[in-house]
């Protein structure tokens, strides 16, 4: 990219634009320094990448500028962005700046009877998608029916498309398509140049026009991980393998046992005690002329002895114990001389009828009564 410096004298100096950020302005610091007074230290900021080498950016930080783009004029507002093509114009005070860009088609070779113009909206060959761009094409000449023929240079026949022409006849205009294609491992990564040729040797033999279109070719980034050990490996070798010789380990020791048994010095007595005899529970003997021929046998008042046994003593030492005995009730004695009375039962007494006398209706009492409320008008309705 380059931009050319013009004064209003008539002086010019072309500047290479080589940065992806260049700064225009009057201070000694900055990468196009233009000395004047009316220009700000940084007036301008640039701003271009090689994958978008058709245009570039330019930022206003001080006061209005005038662009001019396209042959029309418009303000710059301080501290905007905006997009600048190639022969693009920007007036900074006494100076006049023009943006030149590598990416543009130009003329080589002019006919009288071809007239063609190539344009690129974006003339950077990605791998992600074509490229398209547009031919135009108007016949010139007076002969009837011409056939024109396209052609390009500077890229692998793979890796463009052209779409045919129609027959043109003349003052006729015809727009043909033109598809670029990136195919990864080519074409090689940078700037090309590419040649249109337009041509019509049966209708106008030795007319030949020359269109020139600068390309940017994307290059194609492939990451890829390798390792390798910088320290020198050292062989490996195993000892030499020795016969194991197993040695005789000595018998463990036994205790020794004697023969005799030492002798007693003293006796041995044992005291043993002699053993309690077993409790006896007493029960009292009942005198038979208690027992009466009813079949309930009586107690005197005379205690009689217990015993309860506990679970954590054996039977035969478990202590007695006594428990006073309840008296019974003696029998009643009666004579059998004497009478049984029995008595009877008392008899209900008798529930007499009452008789209700009758009730006779007259012929007027048989109709009822009727009363009429507050309420009985809302039923009527």
């Amino acid at each position: 990219m380059e931009l050319i410096v013009f004064e209003q004298s008539g002086w010019i100096k072309p500047v290479k634009i080589e940065k992806s950020i260049t700064r225009v302005g009057s201070a000694a610091g900055n990468d196009v320094q233009i000395d004047s007074t009316n220009i700000s230290p940084v007036q301008l900021q640039i701003i271009y990448s090689p994958e978008q080498a058709n245009r570039c950016k330019v930022m206003n930080l001080s006061g209005t500028l005038n662009l001019k783009s396209s042959g029309k004029l418009s303000a710059l507002p301080a501290f905007t962005t905006v997009d600048m093509y190639d022969g693009d114009e920007i007036e900074l005070a006494e100076y006049r700046l023009q943006v030149k860009l590598p990416l543009n088609s130009s003329l080589l070779k002019t006919s009288s009877v071809i007239d063609a113009s190539l344009r690129f909206s974006d003339p950077v060959l990605r791998p992600e998608y074509p490229t398209t761009g547009q031919l135009t094409i108007k016949n010139n000449g007076e002969r009837e029916a011409g056939q024109f023929l396209v052609s390009i240079t500077g890229l692998p026949e793979d890796c463009f498309h052209i779409d045919p022409v129609p027959l043109m006849y003349p003052g006729a205009q015809e727009e043909t398509g033109i598809c670029l294609f990136h195919h990864m491992t080519y074409p090689l990564a940078g700037y090309h140049t590419l040649t249109v040729t337009v041509s019509a040797p049966d209708t106008y033999p030795g007319e030949v026009l020359l269109l020139q279109q600068k390309l940017f070719v994307s290059p194609v980034a492939r990451q890829g991980l390798e390792i390798s050990d910088d320290v020198k490996a050292v062989p490996y070798t195993s000892p030499e393998s020795q016969p194991v010789v197993s040695e005789k380990l000595p018998p463990p020791a036994q205790p020794e046992i004697p023969q005799t048994l030492p002798a007693i010095s003293q006796p041995i007595t044992v005291e043993t005690q002699p053993a309690e005899p077993d409790p006896v529970m007493q029960i009292p003997e009942v005198p038979t002329s208690q027992i009466q021929d009813i079949g309930i046998s009586t107690i005197s008042d005379e205690k009689t002895q217990l015993v309860a046994s506990d679970p954590l003593q054996p039977e035969e030492s478990l202590p007695t114990k006594i428990a006073p005995s309840l008296p019974f009730p003696e029998p009643v004695k009666r004579n059998s001389n004497e009478p049984i009375i029995t008595s009877k039962p008392e008899p209900e007494p008798e529930v007499s009828e009452v008789k209700v006398p009758a009730i006779k209706w007259s012929e007027a009492s048989k109709k009822p009564k009727v009363v009429h409320g507050p309420a009985d008008e809302f039923w009527d309705q």
